[in-house]
Protein backbone atom coordinates (compact mmCIF):
# COMPACT_ATOMS: atom_id res chain seq x y z
CA UNK A 1 0.00 0.00 0.00
CA UNK A 2 1.31 3.61 -1.25
CA UNK A 3 1.48 5.67 1.99
CA UNK A 4 0.39 9.18 1.24
CA UNK A 5 2.21 12.36 0.94
CA UNK A 6 3.38 14.36 3.91
CA UNK A 7 1.58 17.13 2.49
CA UNK A 8 -1.29 14.82 2.30
CA UNK A 9 -1.61 13.66 5.63
CA UNK A 10 -0.49 17.03 7.41
CA UNK A 11 -3.84 18.30 5.76
CA UNK A 12 -5.75 15.04 6.38
CA UNK A 13 -5.25 16.25 9.93
CA UNK A 14 -6.05 19.87 9.62
CA UNK A 15 -2.65 21.62 9.44
CA UNK A 16 -1.49 24.48 7.40
CA UNK A 17 1.84 25.75 6.49
CA UNK A 18 0.89 29.00 7.22
CA UNK A 19 -1.01 28.03 9.91
CA UNK A 20 -4.30 30.08 8.27
CA UNK A 21 -6.35 27.44 7.12
CA UNK A 22 -9.78 27.44 8.01
CA UNK A 23 -10.81 25.31 11.01
CA UNK A 24 -14.20 23.61 11.22
CA UNK A 25 -14.43 24.12 14.78
CA UNK A 26 -17.08 21.13 17.07
CA UNK A 27 -14.66 22.33 20.89
CA UNK A 28 -16.31 24.13 23.01
CA UNK A 29 -15.25 26.77 25.03
CA UNK A 30 -14.92 25.38 28.72
CA UNK A 31 -13.48 26.44 32.38
CA UNK A 32 -14.63 25.47 35.94
CA UNK A 33 -17.31 25.31 37.71
CA UNK A 34 -16.34 26.90 40.37
CA UNK A 35 -17.83 30.11 41.68
CA UNK A 36 -16.30 33.03 39.90
CA UNK A 37 -13.63 34.43 42.32
CA UNK A 38 -10.39 36.76 41.93
CA UNK A 39 -9.44 37.72 37.96
CA UNK A 40 -5.87 35.91 38.46
CA UNK A 41 -7.24 32.47 38.07
CA UNK A 42 -4.99 29.09 37.06
CA UNK A 43 -6.90 25.90 35.86
CA UNK A 44 -5.90 22.99 34.34
CA UNK A 45 -7.30 21.07 32.31
CA UNK A 46 -6.47 17.13 30.79
CA UNK A 47 -8.11 14.68 28.60
CA UNK A 48 -7.01 11.16 27.76
CA UNK A 49 -7.50 9.61 25.20
CA UNK A 50 -6.68 6.34 23.43
CA UNK A 51 -5.45 5.43 19.88
CA UNK A 52 -6.55 2.17 17.79
CA UNK A 53 -4.08 3.07 14.90
CA UNK A 54 -0.59 4.37 14.25
CA UNK A 55 -1.13 8.63 13.96
CA UNK A 56 0.44 9.54 10.72
CA UNK A 57 -0.38 13.51 11.17
CA UNK A 58 -2.05 15.85 13.77
CA UNK A 59 -3.00 19.15 13.92
CA UNK A 60 -3.52 20.61 17.16
CA UNK A 61 -6.25 24.23 17.55
CA UNK A 62 -5.41 26.13 20.76
CA UNK A 63 -7.01 29.26 22.34
CA UNK A 64 -7.39 30.69 25.78
CA UNK A 65 -8.49 33.56 28.40
CA UNK A 66 -6.05 34.56 28.47
CA UNK A 67 -2.70 32.64 28.32
CA UNK A 68 -1.88 29.06 28.14
CA UNK A 69 0.96 26.53 28.45
CA UNK A 70 0.02 23.00 26.43
CA UNK A 71 1.77 19.88 26.74
CA UNK A 72 0.82 16.59 24.62
CA UNK A 73 2.14 13.39 26.70
CA UNK A 74 4.20 15.02 28.97
CA UNK A 75 6.10 17.28 26.23
CA UNK A 76 5.78 21.18 26.46
CA UNK A 77 4.45 22.19 22.92
CA UNK A 78 3.91 25.92 23.37
CA UNK A 79 2.25 28.89 25.05
CA UNK A 80 0.18 31.60 23.68
CA UNK A 81 -2.07 32.79 22.48
CA UNK A 82 -1.46 36.19 20.84
CA UNK A 83 -2.74 39.50 22.64
CA UNK A 84 -5.73 39.89 21.09
CA UNK A 85 -9.42 41.63 21.61
CA UNK A 86 -12.31 38.74 22.87
CA UNK A 87 -14.54 39.52 20.03
CA UNK A 88 -11.81 38.42 17.67
CA UNK A 89 -9.49 35.90 19.62
CA UNK A 90 -6.28 34.92 18.53
CA UNK A 91 -5.70 31.26 18.14
CA UNK A 92 -2.51 29.27 17.65
CA UNK A 93 -1.80 25.63 15.41
CA UNK A 94 0.34 23.01 16.41
CA UNK A 95 1.90 20.15 14.53
CA UNK A 96 1.72 17.49 17.23
CA UNK A 97 2.10 14.20 15.15
CA UNK A 98 5.17 12.84 16.73
CA UNK A 99 4.23 13.46 19.77
CA UNK A 100 1.02 11.22 19.96
CA UNK A 101 1.56 7.24 20.08
CA UNK A 102 -1.06 4.51 19.65
CA UNK A 103 -2.48 3.76 22.88
CA UNK A 104 -3.33 6.17 25.71
CA UNK A 105 -2.20 9.84 25.46
CA UNK A 106 -2.94 12.67 27.16
CA UNK A 107 -3.23 16.56 26.18
CA UNK A 108 -2.42 18.58 29.16
CA UNK A 109 -2.72 22.72 29.57
CA UNK A 110 -2.30 25.08 32.28
CA UNK A 111 -4.37 28.21 32.05
CA UNK A 112 -3.77 31.50 33.63
CA UNK A 113 -7.06 33.58 33.42
CA UNK A 114 -5.84 37.38 34.52
CA UNK A 115 -8.16 39.84 32.69
CA UNK A 116 -11.64 38.52 33.32
CA UNK A 117 -13.39 36.17 35.53
CA UNK A 118 -14.47 33.48 34.43
CA UNK A 119 -11.69 32.42 32.05
CA UNK A 120 -11.97 30.24 29.09
CA UNK A 121 -10.34 27.39 27.13
CA UNK A 122 -10.45 26.06 23.59
CA UNK A 123 -8.37 23.03 21.78
CA UNK A 124 -8.91 20.60 19.47
CA UNK A 125 -6.68 18.19 17.86
CA UNK A 126 -7.56 16.76 14.62
CA UNK A 127 -5.52 13.14 13.81
CA UNK A 128 -5.24 11.56 11.38
CA UNK A 129 -4.12 7.76 11.71
CA UNK A 130 -3.09 5.19 8.95
CA UNK A 131 -6.06 3.79 8.59
CA UNK A 132 -8.74 6.71 9.43
CA UNK A 133 -9.37 10.23 11.15
CA UNK A 134 -10.18 11.27 14.68
CA UNK A 135 -11.06 14.34 16.50
CA UNK A 136 -10.20 15.22 20.25
CA UNK A 137 -11.62 18.66 21.44
CA UNK A 138 -12.94 20.78 25.02
CA UNK A 139 -16.06 19.04 25.91
CA UNK A 140 -17.48 17.16 28.92
CA UNK A 141 -14.97 14.51 28.88
CA UNK A 142 -12.28 16.95 29.84
CA UNK A 143 -11.63 16.94 33.71
CA UNK A 144 -10.36 20.48 35.18
CA UNK A 145 -9.05 21.53 38.61
CA UNK A 146 -8.58 24.95 40.08
CA UNK A 147 -4.78 25.37 40.65
CA UNK A 148 -3.30 26.04 44.11
CA UNK A 149 0.26 26.14 43.23
CA UNK A 150 0.02 29.45 41.55
CA UNK A 151 -1.13 32.32 43.95
CA UNK A 152 -4.42 34.42 43.03
CA UNK A 153 -3.72 37.28 45.08
CA UNK A 154 -0.38 38.00 43.85
CA UNK A 155 0.57 41.71 43.09
CA UNK A 156 -0.11 42.90 40.10
CA UNK A 157 2.72 43.78 37.95
CA UNK A 158 0.79 46.31 35.14
CA UNK A 159 -3.32 47.08 35.13
CA UNK A 160 -3.24 43.65 32.48
CA UNK A 161 -1.37 41.04 34.76
CA UNK A 162 -0.33 39.99 37.56
CA UNK A 163 3.36 38.61 39.25
CA UNK A 164 3.80 34.87 39.87
CA UNK A 165 3.83 32.99 42.90
CA UNK A 166 4.24 29.93 42.65
CA UNK A 167 4.55 26.71 45.36
CA UNK A 168 5.50 23.61 43.21
CA UNK A 169 4.48 21.99 46.94
CA UNK A 170 0.86 22.15 45.44
CA UNK A 171 1.06 21.29 42.16
CA UNK A 172 -0.74 17.67 41.62
CA UNK A 173 2.49 15.52 40.82
CA UNK A 174 2.42 14.04 37.31
CA UNK A 175 -0.97 15.47 36.20
CA UNK A 176 0.51 15.87 32.98
CA UNK A 177 0.77 12.38 32.28
CA UNK A 178 -1.71 9.80 30.55
CA UNK A 179 -1.10 6.95 33.82
CA UNK A 180 -2.29 10.65 36.09
CA UNK A 181 -5.52 9.31 38.43
CA UNK A 182 -8.09 12.77 37.33
CA UNK A 183 -11.18 11.04 38.87
CA UNK A 184 -11.57 13.34 41.62
CA UNK A 185 -11.39 16.35 39.39
CA UNK A 186 -14.13 18.13 38.01
CA UNK A 187 -15.93 17.44 34.20
CA UNK A 188 -16.03 21.36 32.87
CA UNK A 189 -18.80 24.30 32.72
CA UNK A 190 -19.27 24.66 29.19
CA UNK A 191 -19.16 28.15 28.49
CA UNK A 192 -22.13 28.06 25.42
CA UNK A 193 -24.31 26.19 27.60
CA UNK A 194 -24.58 29.88 29.85
CA UNK A 195 -26.60 33.10 28.55
CA UNK A 196 -25.16 33.36 25.12
CA UNK A 197 -28.10 36.46 24.24
CA UNK A 198 -25.95 39.04 23.58
CA UNK A 199 -23.96 37.39 20.57
CA UNK A 200 -23.26 39.81 17.57
CA UNK A 201 -25.70 37.86 14.81
CA UNK A 202 -23.43 39.53 12.40
CA UNK A 203 -19.74 38.52 13.76
CA UNK A 204 -18.71 35.21 12.72
CA UNK A 205 -21.58 33.48 11.58
CA UNK A 206 -20.46 30.20 9.73
CA UNK A 207 -18.90 29.13 13.87
CA UNK A 208 -20.77 27.18 15.25
CA UNK A 209 -23.01 28.42 18.04
CA UNK A 210 -21.00 26.41 20.71
CA UNK A 211 -17.51 28.32 19.46
CA UNK A 212 -19.45 31.92 19.21
CA UNK A 213 -20.25 32.27 22.11
CA UNK A 214 -20.14 35.72 24.27
CA UNK A 215 -16.99 37.24 25.11
CA UNK A 216 -15.30 35.03 22.38
CA UNK A 217 -17.37 35.81 18.94
CA UNK A 218 -14.86 34.62 16.11
CA UNK A 219 -11.65 32.79 16.20
CA UNK A 220 -8.59 34.07 13.32
CA UNK A 221 -5.34 32.22 13.40
CA UNK A 222 -2.28 33.83 15.05
CA UNK A 223 -1.09 36.86 12.58
CA UNK A 224 2.16 37.04 14.13
CA UNK A 225 4.91 35.13 14.94
CA UNK A 226 5.35 32.91 18.46
CA UNK A 227 8.07 34.16 20.70
CA UNK A 228 11.41 32.38 20.62
CA UNK A 229 12.34 30.24 23.84
CA UNK A 230 15.91 29.57 24.21
CA UNK A 231 17.70 28.26 27.68
CA UNK A 232 20.49 30.86 28.48
CA UNK A 233 22.68 28.87 31.09
CA UNK A 234 24.80 31.32 33.42
CA UNK A 235 28.24 31.73 32.39
CA UNK A 236 30.53 32.04 36.20
CA UNK A 237 29.24 32.70 39.90
CA UNK A 238 30.07 36.43 40.70
CA UNK A 239 29.01 36.43 44.37
CA UNK A 240 27.18 34.36 47.34
CA UNK A 241 25.75 35.71 50.38
CA UNK A 242 22.00 36.57 51.58
CA UNK A 243 20.19 39.31 51.99
CA UNK A 244 18.60 40.01 55.76
CA UNK A 245 16.37 42.88 55.44
CA UNK A 246 13.27 41.51 53.55
CA UNK A 247 10.63 44.01 52.67
CA UNK A 248 7.19 42.49 53.22
CA UNK A 249 4.72 42.03 49.89
CA UNK A 250 2.97 45.01 50.66
CA UNK A 251 5.98 47.58 50.61
CA UNK A 252 7.43 45.66 47.28
CA UNK A 253 5.92 47.52 43.97
CA UNK A 254 8.68 46.89 42.03
CA UNK A 255 10.42 42.79 42.95
CA UNK A 256 13.17 42.72 40.43
CA UNK A 257 14.47 46.31 41.62
CA UNK A 258 14.59 45.52 45.04
CA UNK A 259 16.42 42.32 44.12
CA UNK A 260 18.92 43.72 42.36
CA UNK A 261 19.56 46.35 44.63
CA UNK A 262 19.27 45.01 48.28
CA UNK A 263 22.65 44.23 49.34
CA UNK A 264 24.54 40.85 50.27
CA UNK A 265 25.36 39.73 53.17
CA UNK A 266 28.55 36.98 53.78
CA UNK A 267 26.44 33.69 54.43
CA UNK A 268 25.52 33.48 58.48
CA UNK A 269 22.04 32.37 58.31
CA UNK A 270 21.67 30.28 55.18
CA UNK A 271 23.97 27.57 53.32
CA UNK A 272 24.67 27.28 49.49
CA UNK A 273 25.50 23.63 48.25
CA UNK A 274 26.77 22.66 45.03
CA UNK A 275 26.34 26.34 43.54
CA UNK A 276 29.29 25.39 41.08
CA UNK A 277 26.44 22.37 38.93
CA UNK A 278 24.52 26.43 38.12
CA UNK A 279 27.50 26.31 35.58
Amino acid sequence: MNRPSEDQTMARAGVSRQNGGQVTWRAHWIWGKHPAGAPNEYLYARRVFTLDGEPVAAALHISADTFYRLTVNGQLVGQGPARSDPAWMSYDTYDVGGLLTTGDNVIAVEVNSFIRSPGGLICQCQIALSNQETSVFTDEAWRVLLSRAWDAQALPNTPWDYSELYDARCEPEGWKDAGFDDSEWQRPLLRDLQDTTKRRGAVAADLAAHTHTEPYLTLEPRDIPQMREETVLPVSIVDQGEAEDVLSADQVHDIALEMAIEPLTPLRVCRIDGSEQLV
